[in-house]
């Protein structure tokens, strides 16, 4: 009797020491979170299939594109969200593109590079919006490349046309495109602006 009841003491104890823990870790990401991508909703069914095969240890890469303001960077923060209350546990770090060329820019931050080459989980979000020059690319490249090889995972998202024509070479390069594609899953947002008066 005593050792059942010290068992469901110890479990009562282990199940509290997790709640608290993931409390810290949400705590924590809502402080980093930036506001405006706090509005509650759901995440596309392609995107929460790709998070759950992620979890599963069968899916890497994700590239999400679609037409400006259907919901690109919302959807990547979001899917940490859904990662986390899932019970994932690493380093998360969502890069904007303004941020990836002030990193590479002179003098170059290799602290942040390498932070962002080592971090569990990395977003490069809306790359394409400021023009990576070739001393950028070259950067971007290896810091795609060091994540490759480590087998990290990386999710970028990017503008897509209203057709779905999403050119991920034309924002990262051929090579760092190959090393992104390979175990990526591709998914397309499509709708209108969101952002726009209605």
């Amino acid at each position: 009797m005593t050792d059942t009841r010290s068992n469901e003491q110890l479990h009562d104890l282990q199940r509290e020491h997790h709640a608290q823990q993931l409390a810290e870790t949400m705590r924590r990401f809502r402080e980093r979170r930036p506001p405006v991508f706090a509005a509650e909703g759901h995440l596309p069914d392609t995107v929460r299939a790709w998070a759950d095969a992620f979890l599963a240890g069968t899916a890497r890469n994700l590239i999400l594109g679609g037409p400006v303001g259907t919901g690109k960077t919302w959807a990547a923060w979001k899917l940490i969200e859904h990662l986390l209350t899932s019970g994932w546990r690493g380093t998360c770090e969502v890069v904007a593109s303004y941020e990836l060329k002030a990193a590479t820019d002179l003098p170059v931050d290799r602290d942040r590079l390498q932070r962002w080459a080592r971090a569990s989980f990395l977003v490069l979000d809306d790359l394409g919006a400021v023009p990576v020059n070739d001393w950028a690319a070259g950067h971007l490249y290896a810091l795609i490349d060091q994540r490759w090889q480590r087998q990290l995972p990386t999710v970028l998202t990017g503008n897509a046309d209203q057709a779905g024509t999403f050119d991920v070479a034309a924002l990262v390069g051929a090579r760092a495109a190959s090393r992104l594609a390979d175990g990526a899953t591709v998914v397309v947002l499509k709708g209108t602006d969101r952002r726009r008066a209605r």
